[in-house]
């Protein structure tokens, strides 16, 4: 873990228990909700949680980054409850 900027939600279940945040349909998905640039997505479990983190290593290009990646994976899981991220005012550009 380490991009620069970051933004990071728990949830409870997937909508599909076969879903996994990778592959190609998912990377086009990140890519239209929150811009351009290499966007890794981590997931892990811990303390009875589920949490899903995106990492970016420079700005953010979309505008509102934080609705957006809410609203994405509102899409694939439920109960998404936005955890934390190092947004600044100058974080996102």
């Amino acid at each position: 873990m380490g991009g620069n900027w970051y933004l990071e939600f728990s949830y409870t279940s997937k909508k599909n228990p076969k879903f996994y945040f990778a592959g190609p349909e998912w990377n086009q998905a990140v890519e239209r909700a929150l811009g351009t640039g290499q966007i890794d997505t981590v997931t892990y479990h811990t303390i009875g949680k589920n949490y899903v983190r995106f990492e970016k290593w420079s700005a953010w290009t979309a505008g509102e980054p934080r609705d957006k990646a809410l609203q994405l994976i509102q899409n694939y899981v439920d109960n998404v409850e936005f955890v934390r991220s190092n947004d600044t005012a100058n974080s996102f550009s």
